[in-house]
């Protein structure tokens, strides 16, 4: 904790900022190790504020007299507090992506005259280059959804629905000790596997032939793991194969091209040339990939507007997909964490075309 409010300082300096008020509950979670579901914390250069209601007085009370902080309790507004601690001549970060109109709103009215200066997500490059510990718990979450997928397997037989089989998944996760999805898991067969992002339905029934699309993670002390995985019923057709081995080659080689100092764009443009070379590129319009920690989406992005660099200890996913609108679709994703020579794989179910 301490070197990540030193970390903080160190970007209020780079800023020129008299302090930063984070009030996203996963950047409060990640700096001072504090959840609450109402809570804001402010950093000075030399001093800290945490601010939440009565659910969470104790707890907060309790890591301030073990931190030094301040403990600032909220009654009605979050934001009334703090014009007890600033004043308008101070220059103060907001974390503006993620604040509402009606909270930022209600931050001017309560401190009129402080300068707000709009850090969007810079607070998440702090937190991009995992810890040792933040290392362990994404692992152990990607090792708990490779062995609950391999419980799953057996169970994917044609008169399943997607629905019942989501549920299924989710629930072998959590007995191989899961805190919970890491979102809602994305179950498609057949034609439903188009849609990148779809949502299981207990209409759509699997039947032979169809494509089976799998995008699922898991969680442990918050930390979160992805994997995609795409299986086939039964049989598969010389068009599918075509498409599968596509995006499998595109995978494998954006995977070769990870390594700290490397650009996401450039593993994005791998992958990508892969797919436009074979003549689908028109239906590959999502990024190749992201970061992954305590959010399931962070930075990095990987895609072809990123101006991100990769580091050691940055978690990340490499994930190519084809979709043809009303046929079916094919996305395989890993989730690895960039070394200097390369990176280390988490993810380790099949990757071979297989059919169930």
């Amino acid at each position: 904790m301490t070197n990540r409010i030193r970390d903080v300082r160190s970007y209020l300096n780079q800023k020129d900022l008299t302090g930063i008020l984070l009030t996203e509950s996963i950047s409060i979670r990640y700096i001072a190790d504090f959840i609450s579901s109402n809570a804001a914390l402010l950093i000075f250069h030399e001093t800290v504020y945490l601010l939440t209601d009565f659910r969470y007085a104790e707890k907060a009370q309790e890591l301030c007299t073990h931190t030094g902080w301040t403990f600032l309790p909220v009654t009605n507004s979050l934001f009334a507090p703090l014009s007890k601690v600033l004043s308008p001549s101070m220059r103060i970060g907001i974390e503006s992506e993620s604040l509402t109109l009606d909270s930022f709103a209600e931050m001017q009215k309560h401190l009129s005259g402080v300068e707000f200066f709009h850090c969007k997500r810079d607070i998440h490059l702090i937190s991009a280059q995992k810890q040792r510990d933040e290392l362990t718990y994404i692992s152990t979450a990607a090792a708990m959804a490779d062995r609950a997928l391999n419980k799953l397997l057996p169970h994917l037989t044609p008169g399943i629905d997607e629905y019942s089989a989501a549920r299924l998944l989710e629930k072998l996760c959590l007995e191989e000790g899961s805190e919970g999805p890491s979102f809602p898991t994305i179950m498609l067969f057949g034609k439903h596997s188009s849609l990148p992002h779809g949502t299981p339905s207990s209409k759509k029934v699997l039947q032979e032939g169809d494509t089976i699309l799998i995008d699922f993670g898991c969680t442990y002390h918050g930390y979160c793991s992805d994997m995609t995985r795409t299986f086939f019923s039964t049989k598969i057709s010389p068009h599918m194969e075509e498409i599968y081995r596509t995006v499998s080659h595109a995978q494998e080689m954006g995977k070769k091209a990870v390594r700290a100092g490397v650009s996401a764009a450039t593993i994005d443009a791998t992958c990508r040339s892969i797919i436009e070379d074979a003549g689908y590129g028109p239906h590959f319009q999502h990024g190749t990939g992201h970061g992954v920690g305590l959010r399931i989406h962070e930075y990095p992005a990987l895609n072809k507007k990123s101006d991100a660099v990769l580091k050691p200890g940055m978690v990340i996913t490499v994930e190519p997909g084809i979709y043809l609108p009303h046929t079916g679709g094919v996305r395989i994703e890993d989730l690895l964490i960039v070394t200097e020579e390369g990176y280390d794989l988490l993810s380790h179910s099949s990757r071979s075309l297989t059919c169930i």
